[in-house]
């Protein structure tokens, strides 16, 4: 790397010194020149390390080679530059290659690698032995990566085999190692070995036995997010959303994608991820028919070493899949299947009635059997495999390596009474059988079939009899109880050679429709309480649970969870994956606060904001959603503006002049002259920017994933200071980029004259959140707390006295959190679920008083103003008008809109009034509403079946009549509309921001 790099400055400077350094014709060739030469290293570099795709670290790049490395591979690359004064050029060389946000820069203090533990796939580290005399340990090294994880270290050529043997050394029993050398330098490479006592997940229920218990001993209660991705919302609330497995540290899963909660045809997706840090590899398309109620089949879908294997259309064939780039390896056909197994003599396929094993190389038929009708299951184990045929009332065994019938009995004895109509086939475990009605747990020889025991029990209401572990040498069930019997709510262990009790503990949960899993060592509820199975133990950390339906992945030594719908308590949602160890809270102190070079040059200016503007997201810090100017309904389009082209921006605030709006996965705060929308400047974050910055006398503020709240000079978006917010430095990764675990997510809020921002997504994760009081023209801390209760981060809101955290508050003198419930109801604007999310359903609505909607916006009314209401928190809600979207033909959950059946009602409520002021239908998909003045805007897509465009509505606020509608080129991202000055501003879905002026 050295030799090469030495090639290239040699070229530069020769050029330099011919005095056509200002020719752009030769700059151009220079550039182009030593872009191929960083292409050509890095892809050296990728094809060294074996690594095709995940979370990619280069220590000491000057940029070129950092945005090549995720040119041809699925990497998210992040470059460590050591010098913070080269910092500007690096990132300005990845951004010339249109890559940041996927690729990005930032200056590092040396020793330190700023990421969870397990979370890198690949590290480069250009010159080693510098960077060792810098304080860079191999434990450092060797602490980042994944298992099977690769670093590779530049080496002088003297010193590579002392290098090597150093390494050796000093990680002899962890690391493999051996010296690499080609087009990019002198390398040692070494690979960090999967840890022993992980467990893969490969099955729906873990493995071919069935018994949805894993070996893994790594999996313990949820400490820490490891990684979190969208969809944020499940597609509905009915049949079971996902289905996914893990193998060779990679984890797939089926997800519909399609818009929550509306009837469209399914999106579903079979994605696959690096399980340790959730970086996408590939995306294959599975058609699961036209109705969007139907639910993948997670029994169709497993993978084993490098192959997965997937059902992608309706009824099949069978695919057998390439683990690393997902390309179609086999192509089966005459297949069907509803159920898969792989096994060591092949994949055994249960199609409708028949049960046959393909060899997966030939793609030939080895046996088939038709054991009964399709409503079945099975599972394999000791050789044979046993198939369920409930509508026959028949379990039956067949030998694997020949398909032999070994024997069939018939169980209709056990389905008799109604309440046992279910026999659930729960897994094999050595020669047992365990099976299962909702009353008796049972085992079955798999020698002849016998009923070896039988033990009374009584299964909840909501779950199910299939909801049985194998921890520990014991059959686990959750017994509800028999009063009558005399019979706890407990666990029961029972011994799966006789059935007799070996253990029992409370149980002291509440049983739900997503299904349990277990390890050895836990059980684990779908709302994932860990119960340890030989003390009775009992961990609930509130933070996620388990798909309806599908439940909870343990695995990897992480728990994965999927989107879900629920409320049943605070929780993440999305797909995530999380692990037993807490990060440390290792950034506070001293290094919090930085200076920029802006700090001493911005004066408070309150003049800079008019009483007309938006300076803020919903315009103020009682999240009012309503602008204090008057825009014409007429309004035309005055400029627009490319902000990220293709790309998530977020709604637009207004001030002094200027329309500020961040590109989120971008890392950038952008600015535009308000009459022009010529770009002023950009300023680029070391994180995520998902919502927009807050204008406070002349700065601009605003928090970013990276755990920092950032103060620009709103007028030259110069940087005056920056306040780690988070109480750790390490990183993990979230929705594609890395994140801190304490992210500021929600928008800075002024409260007095005071910055307060959040750190966190959830209390009990990573130490819990932190909130900061900060002085916006110095960044001095004046308060701070960590809530650390069972609640989420979202947006905060100012009401009259408190500040509202989600159902909790704060005193806003103080910090003084105080947790869910306390003066709730008197906060100006609720959410049911959470400000934070990019869509609306029937379970997100937000609440102002008796009104409810998907949004809402509201204002004082002329007739009481605030002063008025004589500083009650509780007089507000009586006075302000609302008005909002109902989208929804009911509030029951399962309830979807209905494309053109005008399921979308936008209305108005005057004060606290029961009933609406008017109300009416509109053929929108509204996204964002804003009342300007006598005109209320409403802007979304068409609501048809494949909606194309976005629609603006102009409506008179009093009486809900049409006054204009006008076409736009892409519709709004959710809450995308802002009014100041007479003019209305969208941030649209394209990553363009539009002004429309009236005429």
């Amino acid at each position: 790397m050295q030799a090469l790099t030495r090639i290239v400055t040699g070229f530069i400077l020769a050029v330099a010194g011919s005095g056509l350094v200002g020719n752009p014709l030769r700059a151009e060739a220079d550039s182009s020149a030593a872009d191929a030469s960083a292409r050509a290293v890095a892809r050296a570099i990728v094809d060294a390390a074996g690594i095709s795709g995940g979370l990619c670290v280069h220590v000491g790049g000057d940029g070129r080679v950092t945005a090549e490395l995720g040119r041809d591979r699925p990497f998210l690359v992040h470059g460590l530059v050591g010098d913070a004064d080269q910092l500007p050029k690096a990132r300005e060389a990845i951004r010339a290659r249109g890559e940041y946000g996927r690729v990005s820069a930032e200056w590092i203090a040396a020793g330190k690698l700023p990421y969870a533990d397990g979370l890198v796939n690949l590290l480069v580290v250009e010159n080693f032995p510098a960077q060792s005399a810098a304080g860079l340990t191999m434990e450092e090294i060797v602490r980042v990566l994944t298992p099977r994880g690769v670093a590779l270290l530049g080496a002088k050529a003297e010193t590579m085999d002392a290098l090597a043997k150093r390494v050796r050394a000093a990680a002899p029993s962890i690391v493999e190692v051996e010296t690499v050398e080609n087009a990019a330098g002198k390398w040692v490479k070494l690979v960090r070995p999967r840890p022993a006592g992980m467990d893969d997940w490969t099955h729906a229920r873990h493995d071919p036995s069935r018994r949805a218990t894993s070996r893994d001993e790594l999996v313990a209660p949820t400490r820490s997010l490891r990684w979190i991705d969208g969809p944020g919302r499940a597609r509905g609330h009915t049949g079971r959303p996902v289905g996914a497995v893990s193998a060779g540290g990679r984890f797939f899963s089926i997800i519909d994608e399609a818009t929550p909660f509306m009837a469209v045809p399914p999106d579903a997706q079979l994605i696959a991820r690096d399980a340790f840090n959730g970086t996408v590899l590939w995306k294959r398309p599975v058609r699961l028919g036209g109705r969007n109620d139907v639910s993948p089949n997670a029994n169709t879908l497993v993978a084993v070493g490098d192959r997965v294997y997937a059902v992608l259309s309706p009824g099949g064939p069978l695919e057998a899949l390439e683990a690393a780039t997902g390309k179609t390896l086999d192509q089966y056909l005459d297949t069907q299947p509803d159920g898969m197994i792989v096994v060591n003599e092949g994949v055994l396929l249960l199609e409708r009635n028949k049960l046959r094993l393909l060899d997966p190389q030939s793609g030939k038929t080895k046996w088939s059997a038709e054991p009964g009708s399709r409503e079945n299951a099975f599972a394999a184990g000791g050789g044979r495999v046993v198939v369920n045929v409930p509508r026959n009332n028949e379990v039956v065994c067949f030998r694997i390596a020949d398909g032999e019938t070994q024997w069939r009995i018939d169980v209709s004895d056990l389905t008799r009474e109604r309440f046992d109509r279910d026999l659930a086939l729960c897994g094999i475990h050595g020669d047992v059988l365990a099976m299962a009605t909702r009353s008796r747990l049972l085992g079955f020889s798999m020698k002849d079939g016998s009923r070896s025991w039988t033990h009374a029990y009584t299964a909840s209401g909501r779950g199910h009899p299939i909801n049985t572990f194998f921890s520990n040498g014991l059959v686990w069930a959750h017994d509800v109880g028999d009063k009558d019997a005399g019979r706890p709510d407990q666990w029961i262990g029972v011994d799966p050679r006789t059935g007799a009790l070996g253990q029992s503990f409370p149980a002291s949960f509440q049983d739900k429709c997503a299904p349990g899993q277990a390890t050895e060592k836990y059980l684990i509820t779908g709302r994932i309480h860990f119960f340890e199975c030989t003390t009775g133990e009992v961990d609930f950390p509130h933070v996620a649970r388990g798909a309806c339906g599908f439940g909870a992945v343990p695995a990897n030594g992480l728990v994965y969870t999927f989107p879900t719908d629920c409320r049943c308590y605070p929780m993440l949602y999305g797909v995530t994956a999380m692990s037993p160890d807490p990060l440390p809270h290792d950034g506070g102190g001293k290094g919090e606060l930085e200076r920029g070079p802006a700090y001493d040059r911005i004066e408070r200016n309150a003049a800079a904001i008019d009483s007309e503007d938006w300076p803020c997201y919903r315009h103020d810090s009682r999240r009012s959603g309503a602008a204090s100017t008057s825009v014409s309904p007429n309004a035309q389009s005055s400029w627009t503006a490319d902000v990220a082209p293709g790309e998530r921006i977020t709604p637009p605030v207004v001030a002094g002049g200027r329309v500020f709006v961040a590109a989120v996965d971008a890392q950038q705060v952008c600015a535009f002259d308000a009459a022009t929308g010529r770009e002023s400047w950009r300023f680029t974050a070391g994180g995520r920017i998902p919502f927009p910055p807050t204008i406070h006398e002349g700065r601009c503020l605003f928090g970013s994933e990276d755990g920092f709240v950032y103060c620009l000079d709103a007028a030259s978006g110069e940087l005056a200071w920056r306040f780690r917010a988070a109480p750790g430095t390490r990183r993990i990764v979230a929705h594609g980029r890395l994140s801190s675990p304490w992210p500021v997510i929600g928008s800075v809020t002024i409260v007095n004259g005071t910055a307060c921002a959040l750190a966190g997504r959830h209390g009990p994760l990573d130490g819990g959140m932190r909130i900061v009081a900060l002085d916006p023209l110095s960044g001095a801390l004046a308060w701070e707390t960590f809530p650390k209760e069972a609640t989420r981060a979202d947006l905060l809101v100012q009401g009259t006295k408190h500040l509202f955290l989600w159902e909790g508050c704060l005193e806003p003198e103080s910090g003084l959190f105080r947790g869910r419930g306390h003066r709730i109801d008197e906060a100006p604007l609720r959410a049911q679920a959470s400000f934070l999310t990019d869509v609306w359903s029937n379970r997100t609505a937000w609440e102002k008083g008796r009104a409810t909607g998907q949004l809402l916006a509201f204002r004082t009314s002329a007739r009481e103003s605030n002063e008025d209401a004589g500083g009650d928190d509780s007089r507000p809600a009586a006075t302000d008008d609302v008005f909002g979207l109902s989208a929804f033909p009911n509030a029951d959950k399962y309830t979807a809109t209905r494309p053109a059946e005008g399921d979308h009602r936008l209305f108005a409520r005057r004060g606290d009034q029961a009933e609406d002021a008017w109300s009416l239908t509109v053929p929108v998909r509204v996204r964002a509403l804003v009342p300007a003045g006598e005109t209320l805007f409403a802007a979304g897509s068409p609501d048809v079946l494949e909606p194309t465009g976005g629609v603006l509505l102009a409506l008179d606020a009093a009486s809900g009549e049409q006054r204009a509608k006008l076409e736009l080129a892409a519709p709004p991202v959710l809450d995308g509309l802002a009014a100041a000055r007479g003019k209305l501003y969208v941030s649209m879905i394209d990553g363009r921001l539009t002004c429309l002026a009236g005429r």
